[in-house]
């Protein structure tokens, strides 16, 4: 995809609130391929946000993001029932689950070993949303323009952090971060993250791949989130940040604004 390209779509989330989307994948200024996928898919019943980051290489990685991807999209978008909380969760659980086994089916063959991806995905409804998450792809929220990281992170750093064993932010730049899990490298989907938020939790939802956050602080993000622009143009300039500063990774997005 384009510096700019974007698949925006600005519709109706639900007959009672404005949702404004948008979302966008960049290669990054380092790489020759894109693996990282950033998608949002609307119906009748509510709305689907996702993230996923291949990894593997060689085109094993957009490979398994893109399995991830339209795996989940199907079964969202095969639901013909109002969605609540519990709908969400079993929705969810029940693609990550799918994409998992396959993935994991097709990365045990020599053309795709040890193929995988990082998947965040959120569920909304009328009500709120209900979030999945496996790997380090995050989910912030904000609220009252403050950003908030909602997703935690599957990583040897943020492991560190938990037990103490990192104390300042000098030695977590100073450490290679670790994937600790993934979506198709394990036989069974295991150790996922998942959360759950009513609706006044939240006035927007921001999805990101790590290469975001590898270039870009928390501040940065929460500045340009806050200005009075579309989601579009909002989007548009985290993505030009990121490759101003010369990020290495390959970059994704997706924004939901009420």
């Amino acid at each position: 995809m384009k510096k700019n390209e974007t698949n925006l779509k600005t519709k109706h989330l639900l007959e009672d609130s404005d949702g404004y989307f948008a979302c966008f994948s960049n290669v990054g200024t380092n790489r020759k391929n894109n693996e990282d996928i950033a998608y949002y898919s609307l119906s009748p019943y509510g709305a689907l946000l996702l993230i996923a980051d291949g990894m593997g290489g060689h085109r094993k990685g957009e490979v398994a993001s893109k399995m991830a991807c339209d795996t989940l999209s199907y079964i969202f978008n095969s639901n013909r029932k109002t969605i609540t909380s519990k709908s969400a969760k079993k929705l969810l659980v029940k693609g990550f689950t799918k994409a998992n086994n396959e993935i994991y089916k097709l990365s045990n063959t020599q053309e795709f070993n040890e193929m995988g991806t990082t998947l965040v995905a959120a569920i909304l409804y009328s009500t709120g949303c209900y979030i999945l998450s496996v790997g380090d792809s995050r989910l912030y929220k904000m609220k009252d323009n403050k950003l908030t990281q909602v997703s935690v992170d599957q990583t040897n750093i943020q492991f560190y952090k938990e037990t103490g064993r990192l104390k300042n932010l000098e030695d977590e730049k100073k450490m290679r971060k670790l994937l600790l899990n993934a979506i198709g490298i394990n036989p069974d989907l295991i150790n996922y993250e998942e959360y759950s938020l009513s609706i006044d939790e939240y006035d927007k939802l921001f999805l990101c791949s790590d290469g975001i956050n590898s270039v870009l602080e928390d501040s940065d993000i929460e500045s340009i989130l806050n200005k009075k622009a579309t989601a579009k143009e909002k989007l548009n300039e985290i993505i030009d940040t990121a490759l101003e500063r010369k990020v290495l990774d390959n970059v994704a997005c997706v924004l939901w604004e009420r």
